[in-house]
């Protein structure tokens, strides 16, 4: 550990105690009682916050700074955490914000260096890393983590006031030191937060110094039940300063390469599926075909089953808000195809609360306000599935040139990873002409082919055969082989009437082509297992077949069917001296069957 010295920096209106509650605090941070008082931290009344501050702030929590050119001195500034956030109007926007931290007014920047980093000699020796971050606590939790000087910044852009660099970087040896710049883990995501710690990196390369930017290594499992995103801080009470150090040495290889081995023992996170091994939330996608092949039913089904929770094609998924811009349908229409859809697929009320419509003509990808606006959209709808349909209509870019189209889709990927990074992004697009000639799924999109490199996902509905029947095909990097092709599909329903979404199994609709089983005896197959289920409860697979007299073939494309529709699930029941039997359970829906 860095040589401490103590330094006491009570006052003489305070008795240098510390709260309880700021206690906790400081515990919550990893920085025992004995460290706090080993570097002056304080409990404040309102009365001496006020004269430190300038204005009442009440009762604080007081961090003082040293002169790294003179520790022994008295702190050169005192600054205060309110026990109570400290409001005010902003002077321009006039809205209400919130300061968590407070400087004496009239103060300038200064960098928070821990006392034993001072002592140390630390910042005169470059042979020494250090560690930059943004906070006090967090400082404080690096400086005793072990052998690794760490300083703070009162805020990711405070290395520097209205004039330049401020003074404290003068005071120390840069050139040849390794200086890691590592902040939040939410860092990775936030435009703002990543631009200041590149530009500190900047300044520090001018002074000669190797600087990379890093960011804490992000919550995992039940860590999350307690943090949104780690700081150093939280990195160190969590997972111990072991891992501290090494997330500082990972980073401190410029761009934050590291083995296969290393990565090996970081916690990995699971895939974040918004519709289960298919469609990864934060993923951006194309949905693609020619006209009439039902592209804007299928994502306004996909919306109502994200709105609603309800399964997607036989795909479980996961509720929540969706955001749709459409650009071919009046607002009125939209609306009607989405009750027509909601009613004839019996999906339960309620989900127009989770569906959001951007007004028609409003979003332009390629005008930089704009797609601010529609950013700022994102941001106040929160949702988890973004529609823009289509995507023809919404730029005036060449979509032939692979920079002029891949500008427009960068510019849009960051729009929604600044404003709803968790959140699937899907675009309807039209597919190139008809030719004789076999091309790949991908092949088909219009355009460049920027846009199928850019996709996540791509979804391609195949044109109708004679009877109506849509063949969809899918591709995505994270797919298994399984799901790259989806349920047949049939649109049913007269004008103005609710539109049923029919399914059949690829398997099915190649059985039905060949003229064996009929769509009306497979109905009726599903009919007959639906009603047994229903008079006589969960009923083991073996015994369903046997019980409504199916023959083995007419069962299983059957129940194919009603697996996929997330008409009837399949569960373990429990053992009875043998191996456990498969329990079918039908899920019961507002009106009739699929």
């Amino acid at each position: 550990m860095i040589p401490a010295k103590v330094f006491n920096t009570t006052s003489e209106t305070s008795d240098g105690q510390l709260r309880s509650e700021h206690l906790a605090e400081l515990a919550a941070s990893g920085i025992t009682e004995d460290v706090a008082g080993e570097v002056g931290l304080r409990s404040v009344d309102a009365d001496e916050a006020a004269s430190i501050a300038g204005f009442h702030i009440g009762p604080a929590l007081a961090f003082p700074y040293l002169d790294i050119t003179a520790p022994d001195e008295a702190p050169i500034l005192t600054r205060l955490k309110p026990d109570t956030p400290h409001s005010y109007a902003d002077r321009k926007t006039g809205k209400a914000r919130e300061m968590k931290y407070v400087s004496p007014q009239g103060s300038s920047n200064r960098l928070y260096v821990p006392p034993p980093v001072v002592h140390a000699g630390t910042l005169r020796d470059p042979t020494q890393r250090l560690v930059i971050t943004e906070g006090e606590k967090k400082a404080l939790a690096g400086a005793y983590a072990g052998d690794i000087a760490t300083t703070g910044l009162s805020g990711v852009d405070n290395w520097r006031n209205k004039n330049g660099p401020i003074a404290d970087l003068d005071q120390i040896v840069w050139s040849g030191r390794e200086v890691v710049v590592m902040f939040d883990s939410d860092g990775v995501s936030n435009q703002n937060v990543a631009r200041a710690g590149r530009e500190l990196v900047r300044e520090l390369r001018l002074r000669e110094a190797i600087a990379v930017l890093g960011f804490c290594p992000p919550p995992q499992g039940d860590e999350l039940d307690r943090h949104t995103k780690f700081g150093i801080d939280d990195l160190i009470v969590e997972r111990g300063r072991q891992a501290f150090r090494d997330a500082v040495d990972s980073a401190a290889r410029v761009g934050g390469w590291k083995t296969v081995a290393e990565a090996r023992k970081e916690p990995q996170s699971e895939p974040d599926w918004l519709v289960d091994n298919l469609i990864q939330g934060g993923a951006a996608g194309v949905v693609c075909g020619e006209p009439k092949t039902y592209k804007s039913w299928v994502v306004l089904l996909l919306s109502l089953c994200v709105a609603t929770g309800r399964r997607f094609l036989g795909h479980k998924v996961r509720q929540g808000r969706v955001a749709i811009v459409s650009e071919e349908m009046t607002q009125a229409n939209l609306l009607a195809r989405l009750d027509r859809l909601a009613s004839g697929n019996h999906l339960p009320g309620g989900w127009d609360e989770h569906v959001c419509v951007y007004p028609r003509g409003q979003l332009r990808l390629d005008d930089d306000v704009g797609l601010s606006d529609f950013g700022a959209f994102l941001a106040q709808s929160e949702p988890s599935l973004i529609i823009l349909d289509p995507l023809a209509q919404l730029h005036g870019a060449d979509e032939n040139s692979a920079r002029d189209l891949g500008g427009v889709l960068n510019a849009l990927r960051r729009t929604k990873d600044r404003n709803a990074p968790d959140a699937a992004l899907l675009l309807v697009h039209h597919s190139r002409k008809r030719s004789d000639v076999p091309i790949r799924s991908g092949q088909q999109m219009r355009g460049s082919s920027v846009l199928h490199s850019w996709t996540d996902i791509s979804l391609f509905t195949q044109s109708p055969d004679s009877k109506g029947w849509v063949r969809l095909e899918v591709e995505g990097r994270e797919l298994a082989p399984e799901v790259s092709t989806l349920p047949v599909i049939r649109l049913q329903g007269a004008a103005g009437q609710p539109v049923e979404v029919a399914q059949l199994s690829p398997q099915d609709y190649a059985t039905r082509r060949r003229g064996g089983n009929t769509l009306a005896r497979l109905d009726a197959d599903k009919k007959r297992i639906v009603d047994h289920l229903r008079t006589y409860g969960d009923t083991a697979r073996k015994d369903l077949q046997t019980e409504t007299g199916l023959s083995g073939n007419r069962f299983q494309s059957a129940m194919r069917d009603l697996l996929a529709s997330g008409t009837v699930i399949e569960r373990t029941g429990e053992p009875k001296g043998g191996k456990p039997p498969t329990l079918v359970s039908l899920v019961e829906i507002e009106e009739g069957v699929e």
